[in-house]
């Protein structure tokens, strides 16, 4: 088409013509990125049917919920990889009755990919933020998981109270604690200072975990922990349910966990308190290390920004 724009008329206008083709490209059949950001001037929310589930999210958000509406996933293939290692090292039994604690559930993309999958029967979903918590139960009763799923509005950490807890502009996904210990270094690269900061209800895990039923807490077989760099603060206030013995998988984001007061010595520690082994996240696979390699596994990360994801075992 541009070839015999540019034979049948001078550059300049054929070069006004081809703009207009490719507007009109776009208009007949948009890209989905295109399709998102004429969702985003449209509608507040929309649904998406995806490969682990149907998901309403908020169209501010160009992380998960963009992941979901163009790629039709997010993470599944970390799902598929983590459940890999722990069935096939018999940490975990295939198709296992057990309960996901999913800590930093968001919108649900853990809990309901998991369910979906049919790795495990049951979670237990804990998400503090108030739009993230409505978006979680919207798409629990949009896949039909309401008997299967629990849902608890709390942000988890070493204390019980309110807790300042600032949010992420257009990524639903980076809200996080605002520390009184916070640390403001390294220098800020996510417009931290200029967030919205809001109070909401924290508790620490043990306790949340206490007030639940029997039937509820007492069959869970993994631990899911993404709570955007205040993991270390999660885990001290959990030292009853890590006496089980569950593994653990958890985001490592050096650069959130130093804004969040925590140093590389005493977060590498409590991994080492636990667990005897840590699974580092490739592109392809989990590698197994003695947990002493998490020190190496957080140098290669650095703390500039980047993250991994580690799977933690006895």
């Amino acid at each position: 088409m541009q070839d015999f724009l540019k034979k049948l008329a001078p550059a300049s206008v054929a070069s006004s013509l081809e703009r207009r083709v490719k507007r009109l490209t776009a208009t007949l059949n948009p890209t989905l990125e295109q399709r998102w950001e004429r969702k985003k001037k449209s509608a507040p929310f929309t649904t998406v049917k995806t490969k682990q589930g149907i998901f309403t999210v908020s169209t501010r958000d160009d992380g998960i919920g963009k992941d979901l509406f163009c790629r039709g996933q997010y993470e599944l293939s970390t799902i598929d990889k983590v459940f890999k290692i722990l069935i096939d090292n018999e940490l975990l039994p295939k198709n296992s009755p057990g309960t996901l604690l999913d800590i930093g559930a968001n919108c649900g993309i853990i809990s309901i990919g998991v369910l979906k999958r049919g790795y495990l029967k049951t979670a237990i979903a804990i998400e503090p933020e108030p739009l993230n918590f409505e978006l979680l139960q919207k798409n629990i009763a949009n896949n039909h998981f309401e008997k299967q799923i629990t849902v608890l509005q709390f942000a988890v950490s070493d204390k019980a109270g309110k807790v300042s807890f600032e949010l992420a502009t257009n990524n639903l996904g980076d809200h996080r604690i605002r520390s009184a210990e916070q640390n403001f270094q390294p220098p800020e690269q996510f417009n931290e200072s200029q967030r919205e900061v809001i109070e909401v209800e924290s508790r620490p895990l043990d306790v949340i975990l206490k007030d639940l039923p029997k039937n509820v807490n007492g069959n869970i077989a993994l631990m899911w922990m993404d709570i955007q760099g205040y993991e270390g603060q999660a885990l001290l206030g959990a030292e009853g349910i890590l006496k089980r013995s569950i593994p653990l998988m958890v985001e490592l984001w050096p650069y959130g966990i130093i804004r969040s007061g925590f140093s590389k010595k005493i977060y590498c520690d409590l991994f080492k308190k636990h667990w005897k082994t840590v699974w580092h996240g490739q592109a392809e696979c989990f590698v197994k290390h003695p947990v002493s390699y998490v020190e190496a596994i957080w140098d290669e990360i650095g703390e500039a920004g980047a993250y991994g994801n580690v799977i933690l075992t006895r």
